[in-house]
């Protein structure tokens, strides 16, 4: 009888538990912010590279650092605008629950650090930084300068290499006249 009450019983709690298992309660998986890749390039096309979310929600995008323009109602990105060689990091924040979720999307193309160069110590020549990184190659065959904007300003760019050569551009008059030193 005690066997018979056991397997009666269990049968009840496994038809309550399935009979009271409602969709609504299964919980939401959190929103994971995504552009479907990682990394993005500026094409030949005659209009903007845009990228959207595979996801869009209602909130604020937000990108960190400065040089990406983005889209902050509905996360776009006009990659065409953005400053290129950049890794940034793309926020939303939830209108609804203020949840938070973030990814990090990568401009291709070149970028150059901030220092100070001494020029008395030979330190004349910038280097670029290619997809965020010092340790990747800029492709073969790659051209840099292109319609001869810099170089024809007095910024002495190398067009295969991308560097930058410091004391040149001075020389080039690029700031100016060089003063004499007063005696």
């Amino acid at each position: 009888m005690i066997q018979k009450f056991s397997i009666a019983a269990f049968s009840l709690a496994v038809l309550i538990m399935v009979g009271c298992d409602k969709p609504g309660d299964t919980p939401i998986a959190p929103y994971k912010l995504s552009y479907g890749d990682s990394i993005f390039y500026i094409k030949n096309a005659a209009g903007d590279v845009l990228i959207s979310p595979t996801e869009v929600r209602s909130g604020i995008y937000t990108g960190f650092p400065e040089g990406i323009e983005i889209d902050e109602t509905n996360g776009q990105v006009n990659v065409s605008k953005s400053e290129t060689g950049l890794r940034y990091r793309i926020t939303f924040k939830d209108a609804v629950t203020g949840d938070t979720s973030s990814t990090i999307i990568l401009v291709s193309g070149i970028n150059y650090y901030d220092k100070i160069y001494n020029l008395s110590n030979n330190d004349t020549t910038v280097v670029p930084v290619y997809n965020a990184s010092t340790s990747r190659t800029i492709p073969a065959n790659s051209v840099f300068d292109e319609g001869n904007g810099c170089n024809s300003v007095g910024v002495a760019v190398d067009i295969n290499a991308a560097t930058i050569n410091i004391a040149q551009t001075i020389r080039n008059g690029l700031f100016g006249t060089v003063p004499k030193t007063v005696k």
